[in-house]
């Protein structure tokens, strides 16, 4: 079959990693590609990968292109165009991006989009492995991971009756979503909305309607998180549909919904309501995703016990509340993707009934609505200590004192776990080492447990944070959690590489700490 972008004469513009994946992926399919970037080395790179790239922006054939393909960090509308996009605009060239471009070649397979300020990546994961567990073929990839450009195409509906057939599973920025007017989707999923990359939007409506179009076409099964107000009020919108489903992590939200409460899975997505009662959910998983995913599965013909078997084998993904080995009694939990306060308040509910926390937030300085405010202030009771660092750490000093909150500005990463782990030492001198189960046997234990009907026995009550105590033997001295609530690009690349900053410092004290004499001075006040 001939590519809708055969023989067009494209431009990528942004020639970073999406960028450059959509440029080899359209050479493929026989269009003429050049591409541009205001940084030299990315167009240094480019060239060295066989794309042809534009020395400057005087040398571009505006006249004879047929699309302008940007990158999702590329700004195209607000604030202000960059500067190669306005002089396309000048052109009539209206940008697209990597997403436009993967359905206008749309494969025939069935296709789930997931979107949302928060926990879309751990969703979209945990699909895609529940769909794996039934020997399902699948591929995922879009904003996080696996650009769509580098995804195999294929045409072979996912049919599940069939045992067979190929299933897409991406994850959708607002970035992404804004750009892509033939998005087609089998499942559009909507997790949850807060402020967030404002300063890329004319204000919060502007954001909350780019998020809505991961329901496209109108015909689309949506399914809808409620446990936030802008997300109920879209709810609301959608009337008596019938391809509208509700899921939530924290209420039970009525007829043709899928909760989980607690370990209490509620499924009213059919007349029989089931109520199944699962496994505690892995560390760094949250209620919400869970019941996102399993809504999914529920659409697609999953069971909802072979969802629970599948469950109790998946891992969190990495920074996203990931706990950290160490010998010196104190648990260490990276969840460096938390870049606004509804993260934040995500990771203080899974350690609410945990020791002493000793926070360490702050990073690139922006605006703080009032309701990131109102997340913030929702968790400072349970602060044992602040550590703040990075361009907002003067700010946020001024905004906890006032909320009673003890804190000091480290400003670096590294002097921030240094003095969270001191002060954490200092205040609980005689508390027994920690040890910390290795994940893969966490793993290997829940499945155990899941495999014999999917249920977990009793009728005792969990919190999130029981997640996190089945990971520990003895019971850590203190938590330190290192969940920023900003980005990370004032001292940083990214999050990863701040996680891996952390990762980093983390490891290096504990190997300190295990070759250090037990009559050190280190240990003189112990």
């Amino acid at each position: 079959m001939t590519s809708f972008f055969d023989k067009k004469i494209i431009l990528v513009i942004g020639l970073g990693v999406s960028g450059m994946s959509c440029a080899k992926a359209l050479l493929q399919k026989g269009a003429i590609v050049g591409g541009w970037d205001d940084n030299p080395k990315a167009r240094l790179k480019g060239v060295e990968e066989g794309v042809h790239v534009f020395p400057n922006l005087e040398g571009i054939p505006w006249s004879c292109l047929d699309h302008v393909v940007i990158g999702p960090g590329v700004p195209h509308c607000y604030p202000t165009p960059c500067g190669a996009v306005a002089l396309g605009l000048s052109y009539g060239l209206h940008p697209i991006n990597d997403i436009e471009c993967f359905f206008k070649d749309r494969p025939n397979a069935t296709i789930v989009g997931v979107t949302g300020t928060n926990g879309k990546s751990t969703t979209a994961h945990l699909i895609a492995h529940l769909l794996r567990c039934e020997e399902k073929t699948v591929f995922i990839g879009g904003n996080n991971g696996t650009p769509v450009g580098d995804l195999p195409v294929t045409n072979l509906p996912g049919d599940l009756s069939a045992g067979g057939g190929v299933f897409y599973v991406l994850e959708l920025s607002s970035y992404q979503l804004e750009l892509a007017p033939s998005l087609k989707l089998d499942i559009g999923v909507l997790l949850n909305i807060a402020p967030h990359h404002l300063e890329r939007y004319r204000d919060f409506n502007h954001y909350i309607n780019t998020k809505k179009h991961v329901f496209s076409p109108q015909e689309c099964q949506k399914i809808i998180g409620v446990d936030d107000v802008w997300c109920q009020s879209l709810l609301g919108s959608f009337g008596v549909e019938n391809n509208v489903w509700a899921v939530s992590g924290a209420q039970d939200t009525g007829e043709k919904s899928l909760s989980f409460l607690h370990t209490n899975l509620q499924d009213k997505m059919n007349p029989q309501h089931q109520s199944t009662s699962v496994l505690c959910p892995p560390p760094g998983v949250h209620r919400q995703s869970i019941a996102a995913s399993f809504a999914v599965g529920r659409l697609l013909g999953l069971s909802v016990k072979g969802m629970i078997r599948g469950l109790s084998s998946f891992c969190a993904l990495s920074y996203r509340q990931q706990q950290t080995q160490c010998a010196c009694g104190i648990c260490y939990v990276n969840d460096s993707k938390a870049t606004n306060f509804h993260a934040v308040a995500s990771a203080f509910q899974a350690y609410g009934s945990c020791p002493p926390i000793y926070w360490i937030g702050g990073g690139k300085k922006q605006h703080l609505s009032l309701d990131a405010l109102e997340n913030l202030f929702s968790f400072c009771s349970l602060i044992d200590h602040a550590f703040l660092v990075g361009e907002s750490a003067d700010e946020m000093e001024g905004i906890l004192l006032r909320k009673g909150v003890s804190c000091e500005k480290s400003y670096t990463l590294a002097k921030a776990c240094e003095a969270a782990t001191h002060l954490c030492n200092q205040k609980n001198p005689k508390n027994p080492q920690t040890q910390i189960i290795d994940p893969k046997d966490i793993k290997s234990r829940r499945a155990q447990r899941g495999a014999q009907q999917g249920t977990c026995k009793g009728k005792q009550k969990h919190t999130q944070g029981d997640a996190f105590k089945e990971s520990w033997i003895t019971p850590p001295k203190g938590v330190v959690l290192f969940s920023p609530g900003f980005p990370s690009f004032d001292q940083f690349k990214n999050f990863e590489e701040r996680g891996k900053a952390f990762d980093t410092w983390v490891a290096q004290h504990q190997k300190t700490h295990q070759n250090t004499p037990r009559n050190h001075p280190r240990y003189k006040d112990k």
